[in-house]
C-alpha cells in the first residue's frame, strides 16, 4: 500500500494496471474523487518532456492550435434584443490573443446586456482575465478602480 495523502492505492490482483495511459486515467480518476477538482490531474506526454529536457520546447505548434481556436473565444455574436454573446472556451496569454480579444469585445460594446458563458472554461492565464476585466475593456467610462493590491 502507497499512501499520498488521502491518495490511496491499493494492490489487488484486479487491480493490475498494464500501462502508463490506463495508470494515468486511473491515478486522475482518483485524485478527482478526492478533489473534486478539474484543474487538478497528471498528464502522460513523453514528446512534450523530451523537448524540455532537450531545451527545445516547441511553442510553435501551440500557439498555432490556439489561434486556429481563435484563443478561446469561441462564439462571439449579437443574439435578438441586442444582447452580446461572448463563449469563452479558455483564458489564452494575452501575448498572442490580445487582438482578438479587443475584436471580440468591441463586437458585443454596445450591447443592451451581455452574457459571457465560461460553462465549457477550462481556465487558462490570468492575463486574459486582467485584460477583460481590469484593463477596462468592459467599463471605460467609470473612473473607480476595480481591483487594488496593497
Amino acid at each position: 500500500m502507497s499512501t499520498f495523502g488521502n491518495l490511496e492505492l491499493r494492490y489487488s490482483p484486479d487491480s493490475l494496471i498494464t500501462g502508463q495511459k490506463e495508470f494515468i486515467c486511473k491515478l486522475n480518476k482518483r485524485l478527482y474523487e478526492l478533489t473534486r477538482d478539474k484543474h487538478l490531474s497528471i498528464e502522460y506526454n513523453p514528446g512534450y518532456s523530451r523537448s524540455l529536457e532537450s531545451g527545445k520546447e516547441d511553442r510553435t505548434s501551440q500557439e498555432l492550435k490556439e489561434k486556429t481556436e481563435k484563443y478561446g473565444f469561441t462564439k462571439t455574436e449579437v443574439l435578438t434584443g441586442n444582447i452580446g454573446y461572448l463563449d469563452l472556451d479558455y483564458f489564452a496569454d494575452t501575448m498572442h490573443a490580445k487582438k482578438t480579444a479587443f475584436e471580440a469585445v468591441e463586437k458585443v460594446r454596445n450591447t443592451k446586456a451581455l452574457i459571457i458563458d465560461l460553462r465549457g472554461n477550462s481556465g487558462g492565464s490570468g492575463s486574459m482575465l486582467q485584460l477583460l476585466l481590469l484593463c477596462s475593456m468592459f467599463f471605460p467610462e467609470i473612473n473607480t478602480p476595480i481591483l487594488r493590491i496593497a
